[in-house]
């Protein structure tokens, strides 16, 4: 019978008797559990090498004590069923086929182990003809729909591994195209900050030509605390009390320039000349109290 839904969850266990359930999911067209997982190997192409597969994930669960969620895996640790394990879920079993399910039967793990039937159990299925060969047209219908869904998948990831090639390509030439910019951008702001640097010192020169031009074109007036400026001349001795009119003293020199004197009026001059020939011997003694 067509099976592929062989999992945890379809083995029951009761009165020390395995039991599957599910049995007709197979012949109803319902997915298999682990058809993700088996879709991506080539060689995974017929329903007894799914469900030795699908053996496989429940030997590892039941381990374990936890699902392998990958398709294969690289590492399995060390136990009892470990030769059994990478027999079917290593990558080199997935790539080059899985055993099949006499090939199991004869490892020493299971040929070991007696199987014991009880009078009520059946080995063998009595199916009548016309069934079986609506069986056999149902498998091979299932096995062509699963090889064409495989080339489906392995055509899609050829497509997605191309399309991942050309945009790492585009982004390849996006980041050059990037990187030249940004040189170019670069070279312009050196070439800018170098004609400004130009402009500035062209402007600092003209500035320092035309100070100078203009400290030569205008005169500066001489400082009047230079050392070159020549002290005021002393003032004159006071006059002595001579019998004669004295001379006016000389004028005082302004910035080393004579400034004429005013000429002294009458009346002064008359005064001055009082005072000057007055006679002391004329004045009496008197006594004061």
């Amino acid at each position: 019978l067509p099976y592929g839904h062989l999992h945890t969850g379809n083995i029951m266990i009761e009165n020390e008797r395995v039991k599957l359930l599910d049995v007709e999911n197979g012949i109803l067209g319902v997915p298999s559990f682990y058809r993700p997982y088996f879709m991506q190997h080539r060689k995974i192409n017929n329903l007894q090498a799914i469900d030795v597969y699908c053996f496989g994930h429940v030997l590892y669960e039941m381990m374990f004590g936890a699902p392998l969620h990958e398709s294969v895996i690289e590492y399995i640790p060390d136990c009892p069923i470990k030769s059994i394990l990478q027999r079917i879920l290593s990558p080199d079993a997935c790539k080059n086929g899985l055993p099949t399910v006499a090939d199991l039967l004869n490892d020493p793990f299971f040929s070991s182990t007696q199987l014991s039937f009880l009078p009520t159990d059946k080995a063998h299925l009595k199916i009548p003809s016309s069934i079986k060969e609506r069986l056999r047209e149902t498998i091979v219908k299932t096995e062509e729909r699963l090889r064409e869904e495989q080339k489906m998948v392995r055509s899609q990831k050829r497509l997605v591994k191309v399309q991942e090639m050309m945009s790492s390509e585009e982004e390849k030439k996006k980041q050059r195209h990037k990187m030249k910019r940004e040189r170019q951008l670069a070279k312009e702001q050196q070439l800018e900050s170098r004609s400004n640097e130009k402009v500035s010192n062209g402007d600092r020169s003209d500035s320092v030509n035309s100070s100078t031009a203009t400290s030569i074109g205008t005169s500066t007036p001489p400082s009047m605390t230079g050392s070159n400026v020549p002290s005021p001349p002393p003032p004159p001795p006071p006059p002595l009390a001579v019998s004669g009119a004295p001379l006016p003293p000389p004028p005082p020199l302004l910035n080393g320039i004579d400034i004429p004197a005013p000429e002294p009026s009458k009346d002064r001059s008359a005064l001055l000349g009082a005072i000057c020939n007055f006679n002391k011997s004329s004045l009496r003694k008197t006594k004061v109290s």
